[in-house]
């Protein structure tokens, strides 16, 4: 990373949280693939619920059950994710350790996520990360505050107005397009995860609103991007 490149004066580190913070790929897929056979008697078209990674789940369903009734649908899916999330469920590598650093580096920390706050908050608290974020904004915490959904920026523009800072000192991380796209329209700095398993093609939108301002391999690449270095202590600090 270049340093004339990296972002200047981030003071606010705003984190998606499926596929970003948190695997949940395995309950997601088994979760369509329950709701498939119990309401469809078939296998889902992998690709087609990659696809849908990160959109609420009214628009997933829209795509994947077109023929279903919804509410019977979110049912089924929900009901055996409910059941099954906690044993299928963990941090990407690093995830702990990066949350702690910056939160001990006093860099305000927040999840805005397409995902419901209940469960949301249930797999931050069953790995100890709801110690280090000081905001949560889940789909039904903007339905209430009358704010769009991602790929809109209303959410993270929201969070980033309740910590105090600025876009201009925010970023995003986020593994898919829905993600980047978000955080382009609020005009915070955008970073995607290589660890993503989510589809490139899965919106239709121009290249450069999709585009992200960093790509991270590690989860430890996002202390450089704002600017941390290590004290003498062996702790990380802010330039």
């Amino acid at each position: 990373m270049s340093p004339d490149k990296l972002p200047q004066n981030i003071d606010t580190a705003l984190f998606d949280f499926d596929g970003t913070i948190m695997n949940t790929n395995d309950v997601i897929l088994a979760s369509w693939r329950h709701a498939f056979k119990e309401l469809l008697g078939a296998e889902p078209d992998e690709k087609a619920v990659l696809d849908t990674f990160g959109e609420p789940i009214d628009d997933c369903v829209s795509k994947l059950f077109p023929d279903s009734d919804p509410e019977e649908v979110k049912r089924v899916y929900r009901d055996y994710q409910f059941a099954h999330y906690e044993e299928k469920i963990h941090l990407f590598p690093g995830i702990y350790e990066l949350m702690e650093t910056l939160h001990n580096a006093g860099i305000r920390t927040g999840v805005v996520t397409n995902r419901l706050r209940n469960s949301t908050v249930r797999g931050l608290e069953l790995f100890g990360l709801d110690a280090f974020i000081d905001i949560v904004v889940a789909f039904d915490d903007a339905e209430e505050e009358n704010l769009n959904a991602k790929p809109e920026p209303d959410a993270v523009l929201y969070a980033v107005e309740k910590l105090g800072s600025r876009p201009e000192r925010s970023l995003l991380v986020g593994d898919t397009l829905n993600d980047i796209i978000s955080g382009n329209r609020a005009g915070v700095t955008t970073v995607r995860v290589a660890w993503a398993i989510a589809e490139d093609g899965a919106h239709d939108t121009e290249a450069d609103e999709a585009a992200p301002d960093f790509l991270i391999h590690k989860s430890s690449e996002l202390l450089d991007i704002i600017g941390m270095t290590r004290k003498g202590d062996g702790n990380f600090k802010k330039e």
